[in-house]
Parts: C-alpha cells; structure tokens; sequence
C-alpha cells in the first residue's frame, strides 16, 4: 500500500531537480542573451559539475581564443605534474679556478637578500662570470608586445634574475616648487638616474617613469609632480649582466677569506606556484615554462619550442586531447599568439582537481586575496570562488572552482574575447557566477 506513494515521492524530487537545472540553465542562457557586451564581443564557456561528474553548461567552448593570464594555468598545471612538487629552483655559485662562476637556474623571484644570504661564504677569487645556459639567448617570448619593454609586468627573462629584473624608484616630496628626492634600489652602476620630478603640495600625484628602452638603455627618465611618497618600478637590460653588475658592487665589501667552493639557493617550484596564480605573475610563469623546456630538452640552451612541447605531450598523454587543435605561444599569457579553447582550460582544471593535492589553495579566493581579493566578496559569495584571472587588450577571463549554495564542486571557465571594456567583462563574469552559485 505504501510503494506508489514512495514512488511518487521519489519522482517528485526527482523532477523537481530536473526543474531547478531547467531554472538554472534558464537563467544563465538569459544573461547571454541580454548582456550588451556580448552584443559586439565573444565569450566562450564551459562548466563541468565535479560532484555529478557531468557538463551542466556550454557555450562555444570549442572556439579558439586568446586566454590572457589564465594560461598560467596550462604551465603551472603542466609544470608540477612533471617536475613534481618537490622540484626546486636553483640560483648558485662555485669557484672554477680563480674565477666565481653564477649560475642561473632560473629563479624568478630571487631577491637582493636572497643574494646576500647567497653570497655569504665567499672563498678568494679574481674574477666572477655568469652561467646562463640554462635556456637560450632569447629574452622575450614569442608574440609578447614590444611597446611593453620597460614596464615591470614584461620583464627580460634570464636564468639570471634579481628582483624580478627590476628596480624600485622611491619619490618623495621634498620643499615645494623643487625636485623630489629620489632613492633607487638595488645600487647597481648599469643605470643612471635623470630626475625632473617637480614637489607640488596638494594636488594629485602625476609621475611618469621610462628609460631609453628603443635603444635597450637604462637611462632611467622621472618626469611630472609629486605630493606624497611613491614607489614605482622599471626593468633593466638585460636581466642578468643586471644580476651581475649587482653582485660585483657587493663582493667590493665581502668576506673573502672562506674556503667554500660552492653555494646553493633552493626555491620549492610550489612557492613559485603560489605567487604565479595568486598575483598572476608573468616572470614565475615564465621561469616554470622554462624549466619544462630544460627538463623535456634534456640539455642547455632550452628553448620556448621545447616548452611547447611538453606542454602539448601533457595535453596529448594525460588530457587525452589532440594539442595540434590548439597553438601554445608562452607560458604567461603575455603572448597574442596563444590559441586555446575553454574545454581544454576546463581539462586541466578536472586534472588538477583529480591529481594535484589541494590545487584550488594556489588560486585567488573570492573576496580574500590576490587578483580576486576585491571581486565577489559579498558575505554568500567570498571564499566561494577559486579561479585564475586574465586580462590584456581584448580579453578578459576567468577560470577556476566554484562552491555552490548547496554544496557541489563546479571547475569553469570564462573567456570573453574582442571587447572594449575590462570592466564590463568582469560584471558579466561575475553576474554569470552569481547565477551559478544557485545551483540547483
């Protein structure tokens, strides 16, 4: 007497979760449909439910785009999958003769006191040199914009690299109507300084920074106004005679009465991970598409093509996916060359998922840090939202994890393509995560 209404119960809930996906799909299919950025631009979009283990929304997800920064996804993906996560980076000396010979392994984030820890113990020498052969001689990846030369988000890359290839400019008021002070670090004798900075009490700061970078010059130009204290940053050419003048200076007024012949400076490829996606920087991504192509090349002189290479072995043997479909150009993003789609984006992330402990830890979180820490931080939202941001001239994306209301696992991806407005793409993605949080 009690199975019909059983049954009935069970096919009531049933179908009224069949119900709410048909809301839902609704819901988000409506949002395309009457979004005015997608009026004049493209998106592409897949969702996968991790919890049901189905594709619960699509659209163009096979169409090719430019990903920007979420292509970092790809390289540290790849990257700790085949260098494992107890690779480490390193940055060393040691004494060949009468010379202390530097070698670049190509860690990005090593820094001026990482260089004093590493010059600590230094033995007699007469001469110093760099290794660089880590990697080829080129110092800019294929594709990347050469208008973008001195600023800090391009730097050149080097096995050799201090401070990210950078220097830091200090301005500071000084009496009003006269030149601001201006304090440069590191010291290193490769650049000069021309300052034109004018004080100007109460208004606006308005400073500008470049160097003559057409003709690869460290010329360092200051020009405008300045009120309060500000901090900028420029790159210098090249990165490691950079590194090396930097080394000379400190070894004037080093201890040079050590024995040690050699000295090493470990980084754990997951720190450099963690700042990569948490701050979407190009220098780690960079450095760790270079140690998969020294690590697939299995010699010196690694080039990007060996990279590429083990990115597309990656997508072919463990994706299971033909890499020919696609075009990988660097390991950043930086490149106007990459062509990649959201199904494959979403590919690596259930990889991910599956097979690297914790993974969604290194990406920004909703409304508490990185290039997310400001996006999606309402109360039902924040640390809602794991995801890799994106964006460069006409493109703005967003790929990652997401917890819904009811507590299914959802990898994502969102490309939008060929718009004006960073802004606007970024409203659209996070009115279409909004929506999805509901599910069912």
């Amino acid at each position: 007497m009690q199975r019909p209404f059983i049954l009935t119960v069970v096919f009531l809930l049933v179908h009224s979760g069949l119900l709410f996906s048909q809301d839902r799909f609704q819901q988000l299919n409506t949002l395309l449909q009457s979004s005015p950025l997608l009026q004049t631009s493209d998106v592409g979009i897949v969702v996968y439910d991790l919890t049901d283990q189905k594709i619960v929304f699509e659209h163009q997800a096979d169409h090719l785009y430019r990903p920007a920064s979420v292509q970092k996804l790809l390289t540290t993906i790849t990257a700790i999958s085949t260098l494992g996560p107890d690779y480490c980076l390193d940055t060393s000396w040691n004494l060949q003769g009468d010379t202390l010979v530097f070698k670049g392994g190509f860690d990005p984030f090593f820094s001026e006191s990482d260089l004093d820890s590493l010059l600590q113990a230094v033995p007699q020498h007469q001469h110093i040199s760099a290794d660089v052969t880590m990697t080829d001689s080129t110092y800019w990846g294929k594709g990347w914009c050469w208008d973008d030369a001195p600023n800090s988000f391009q730097p050149y890359l080097s096995p050799l690299m201090l401070d990210e290839g950078c220097v830091s400019v200090e301005v500071c008021p000084s009496v009003a109507d006269s030149l601001a002070i201006v304090r440069v670090h590191p010291f290193s004798p490769i650049y000069s300084i021309s300052n034109m900075v004018v004080t100007k009490r109460g208004q606006n700061n308005d400073l500008h920074i470049t160097r003559n970078w057409m003709q690869q010059g460290n010329d360092i130009l200051l020009t405008g106004t300045v009120s309060t204290p500000q901090t900028l940053s420029i790159s210098i050419f090249p990165s490691d005679r950079f590194f090396m003048s930097v080394v000379a200076n400190k070894l004037v007024w080093a201890n040079t009465d050590n024995r040690t012949t050699n000295r090493h400076f470990h980084r754990p490829i997951t720190d450099v991970i963690l700042k990569t996606l948490k701050e979407s920087d190009n220098l780690g991504a960079e450095a760790l598409f270079y140690h998969l192509a020294s690590h697939h090349a299995r010699h010196a002189h690694a080039n990007s093509s060996d990279a590429v290479e083990a990115i597309n072995d990656f997508i072919q043997d463990k994706l299971h996916l033909n890499p020919s479909a696609y075009h990988i150009a660097d390991g950043s993003g930086l490149s106007n060359y990459n062509r990649i789609s959201a199904r494959l984006v979403l590919a690596f992330l259930q990889y991910a998922h599956a097979h690297i402990q914790d993974f969604s830890s290194y990406l920004p979180v909703s409304g508490i840090d990185g290039t997310l820490k400001n996006r999606l931080a309402s109360k039902k939202h924040r640390r809602k939202i794991h995801a890799k941001t994106g964006s460069m001239s006409g493109v703005s994306s967003l790929a990652g994890y997401l917890t819904t209301a009811d507590g299914h696992m959802l990898a994502f991806v969102i490309i939008n393509q060929n718009m004006l407005s960073q802004r606007d793409a970024r409203h659209f993605q996070d009115e279409f995560l909004k929506r999805l949080w509901q599910h069912p």
